[in-house]
């Protein structure tokens, strides 16, 4: 999660164009707020989201998963 100042940063960097160095800073900063995406610190697989993702993405569960409609008939 990001921190107040975090959140406040990125929305700052988002509008001058400075997103990537917003996001290094934050990584020094709080280095828990991303995910690791590989090796033993791996944490994508344990995410967990209230509405199922449109795409396959790692995740340990979600609470509503998504039935597609049926076509007409």
């Amino acid at each position: 999660m990001h921190l107040p100042q975090h959140q406040a940063l990125l929305a700052d960097a988002r509008a001058r164009g400075t997103l990537d160095q917003a996001i290094e800073r934050i990584k020094t900063e709080n280095p828990k707020a991303f995910h690791v995406e590989e090796g033993e610190n791996e944490t994508l697989s344990q995410r967990r989201f209230y509405h199922q993702p449109a795409s396959i993405v790692p995740m340990k569960s979600c609470v509503h998963i998504h039935v597609p409609a049926r076509a007409a008939a």
